[in-house]
């Protein structure tokens, strides 16, 4: 996603990127023993969460479609980002330099991006934290606003308005749901700005601007569940 961000970004940005992203903020000591678990996954250009489904008295299923869809999977990776990169853009192939273009110099529509997921347990760009239950419950009110509604309820995108997204997904043995996001994404405010953001909510050390992946999660773990 944030790749084609690289091709085209000046390189006044991308050093401003590199230096602001090294900068701190937000970090706590460590919570007792019964904080909360919480994942982050990151790769070269994306990065995402990976929450509890219960925890700290929230119940964040509904974000995962329900308990029914969850399968009984005890996480879910949430990630935020640009309705064209999730919905037409399912592999690196599919990237067109158009919608590359307009993802980051016009402010685009977003999406949610939700998996069931494992608890996070390291490895294969996963790294996980231990935070206090009300920073969790903080983090989980965050994610929570970042779900558009109408008239109450969260706004799906179906496999029936993007098939081929839904499919190739599906080859990939990934089960996934996309809703209606809050918030414009651009190329100064990526997915990447978003996790940090949400890390910084949870009092978890990570970047000061991360359009990039490098810098979203700093911490020291010690998170051993």
């Amino acid at each position: 996603m944030v790749a084609a961000a690289c091709l085209a970004a000046p390189p006044a940005v991308f050093g401003l990127a590199v230096v602001l992203g090294q900068l701190p903020r937000g970090g706590e000591m460590p919570p007792a023993a019964d904080g909360v678990v919480i994942g982050v996954y990151a790769d070269e250009a994306h990065s995402e969460l990976i929450l509890p489904v219960d925890a700290a008295g929230i119940d964040l299923s509904e974000f995962g479609g329900g308990r029914d869809r969850l399968r009984g999977a005890s996480h879910i990776a949430v990630g935020w980002g640009d309705e064209g990169f999730f919905m037409h853009t399912p592999t690196w192939a599919d990237l067109s330099f158009g919608r590359a273009v307009a993802a980051i110099f016009w402010p685009t529509r977003t999406v949610m991006r939700v998996k069931p997921a494992a608890a996070p347990a390291g490895g294969g760009g996963v790294s996980s934290v231990r935070i206090s239950e009300e920073r969790f419950v903080e983090l989980a009110d965050a994610v929570a606003a970042d779900f558009r509604r109408e008239a109450g309820a969260l706004v799906e995108l179906t496999a029936a308005e993007y098939p081929e997204a839904y499919e190739t997904y599906q080859e990939r043995g990934e089960r996934v749901l996309f809703f209606r996001a809050n918030g414009s994404y651009t190329g100064l405010y990526t997915c990447n700005n978003w996790t940090s953001d949400r890390l910084a909510t949870a009092g978890v050390p990570t970047g000061l601007w991360t359009p990039f992946t490098w810098g979203v999660f700093n911490p020291r773990d010690d998170s051993e569940p």
